[in-house]
């Protein structure tokens, strides 16, 4: 071990050095404080030994330089004295002293005092060491932290991109909708498409549980089911009397090709549906899903109350169309359960009674109402996260 001597006594200097070479260290020896100060800059050394009492800078004045200044590293200061009063020990130990030695002293009292200092200083080493490791550990969490955030964020943009954009082209029905997910990628995701001339598809869909392995299954899903994508060739097109499969056929359908495995455990709940513009009829399923909001433009709203196994849970459940009569101005709304769910700081849900609340008042456009429900959702839940995804479709047929 390395270690740095300071005493202005020539012979006490000297015998200390003898004794500390005979026990195997590598010694330097100076006879001042200040010396000592400044061989400190140019080398480091494990250990310090120096007098209490030297002219120019002593031995206090040297331990406290050496404590104040980080850049020396962990140095194990032993001071050396003449004096024995508890309270210039107490002094000593302040400024910073590991360990004292007291004058007259025997080679074998020093070599305890120097084994006890090697094991506090390799313990410091091992410390260090260990908390470097942590920190290059750290920093390597870090970077992979940052590559899945940009992972996610990415992946979000990508699940964004799939909720409707080029809605169908015609002046009978209006739309809007809300998509809030609980984590950066939601089980939640929905879409509006074209069917025919007359008719427009739409759905809901919520896959069970949170994050990536959700968000992954419904991702899968849009593409699926939306016409645009779906390379299956089962939705909605296909070879039939009809032009598309009916809203229970495609249930059905999504049922065989997504049962619930061993390993996933996932299943999804859905409401699709198809609107005719022209005659104003709604046909719709819902598997598992609740019913949607019906708005009706001069009437009270209600949510239509529906049963149904959620899709991939059960095999060859029975689904069943259900039909609306819509007039000009009315609308209907389909949801996810993170809307009802959704929680305020003291626990208490949004419900079946606050969202017929906010959806009864009407202003001048889909779109001002659906704002006007989120911005609601979003001070019930008093600025916190959600627990659950919160989707909302919403359509309004318009005057001829």
């Amino acid at each position: 071990m390395k270690i740095l001597i300071a005493e202005d006594e020539e012979f006490s200097r000297d015998l200390l050095r003898a004794q500390l070479e005979s026990l195997g260290h590598d010694v330097v020896a100076v006879s001042s404080g200040s010396q000592a100060w400044g061989t400190m800059q140019q080398e480091r050394f494990s250990m310090v030994i120096t007098d209490w009492m030297m002219p120019d800078v002593d031995g206090l004045e040297l331990v406290r330089r050496i404590r104040t200044h980080p850049e020396t590293g962990y140095v194990y200061i032993i001071l050396l004295t003449g004096k024995s009063e508890r309270t210039d020990l107490i002094t000593g130990m302040l400024r910073g002293a590991d360990d004292f030695l007291s004058k007259p002293y025997d080679r074998d009292e020093l070599d305890v005092r120097i084994r006890a200092g090697e094991r506090v200083i390799n313990l410091e080493r091992s410390l260090k060491a260990k908390n470097e490791e942590l920190a290059r550990s750290n920093q390597e969490i870090e970077r992979a932290s940052q590559r899945m955030k940009r992972n996610l964020d990415a992946a979000a943009r990508i699940q964004k991109s799939l909720l409707p954009r080029d809605l169908p082209q015609n002046h009978a029905v209006d739309f809007a909708w809300i998509f809030r997910p609980c984590d950066e990628l939601a089980g939640d995701i929905f879409n509006v498409f074209q069917l025919d001339h007359d008719n427009i598809g739409f759905y809901l869909l919520d896959v069970v549980g949170h994050g990536l392995p959700a968000a992954l299954l419904s991702v899968t899903l849009s593409r699926f089911i939306s016409p645009s994508t779906s390379s299956s060739g089962q939705f909605p097109n296909v070879a039939s009397d009809t032009a598309f499969l009916s809203p229970s056929k495609v249930a059905s359908a999504l049922n065989e090709q997504f049962p619930m495995d061993g390993i996933g455990q996932q299943y999804f709940t859905l409401l699709y549906g198809c609107l005719n513009v022209c005659t104003r009829e709604m046909q719709y399923v819902a598997a598992g899903h609740p019913g949607p909001v019906v708005i009706p433009a001069n009437d009270a709203p209600r949510i239509v109350q529906v049963e149904g196994y959620p899709i991939g849970l059960v095999d060859q459940p029975e689904y069943s169309d259900r039909h609306l009569s819509l007039a000009p101005g009315d609308r209907v709304m389909l949801y996810s359960d993170g809307v009802l769910d959704c929680q305020n700081p003291d626990g208490e849900h949004f419900g079946e009674d606050r969202l017929i609340a906010a959806v009864s008042e009407r202003r001048e456009s889909l779109n001002e109402d659906v704002q006007s429900l989120n911005n609601q959702l979003v001070g019930w839940c008093g600025g916190r996260t959600p627990d659950d995804d919160i989707s909302l479709l919403a359509m309004q047929l318009l005057d001829d």
